[in-house]
């Protein structure tokens, strides 16, 4: 049976590589070319399957040894990922530019729910 931190790293990992556009919630002129731009060099910087593997598995172990001394972790990125993803990331070789932005992950030994993006839903995506 997968455990959270499996799940949430999984889900990064496909998310990265199911790239969708960066959406930040304003549609003025100078943040729809931040966002054109963005997502020009996340397409330029996309991971292979292997650094997507590498970085899944860095990941999980990240969030499984955070997951010893804190009841939840968290995954995040605002405009650029914050420490645990940008360190699975470094392990791997990946550009922090491949990941999207206003996207949260929470995980609880018993729980995974995402935000996936700018005033997207939450959603749990695993429960036991």
């Amino acid at each position: 049976m997968e455990k959270s931190y499996e799940v949430a790293a999984n889900w990064w990992a496909k998310r990265i590589k199911n790239f969708k556009r960066f959406d930040n919630g304003e549609s003025d002129k100078n943040n729809f070319l931040a966002s054109l731009l963005a997502t020009q060099n996340a397409l330029n910087s996309m991971p292979s399957e292997e650094q997507l593997l590498t970085f899944e598995k860095a990941l999980a172990k990240l969030i499984k040894d955070e997951l010893k001394s804190k009841d939840e972790v968290i995954a995040k990125v605002d405009y650029d990922p914050n420490e645990l993803l940008l360190n699975a990331a470094k392990e791997a070789g990946i550009s922090k530019t491949v990941f999207p932005w206003k996207t949260i992950v929470w995980v609880k030994d018993n729980k995974v729910t995402v935000r996936d993006g700018y005033n997207a839903k939450v959603e749990i995506i695993y429960q036991k």
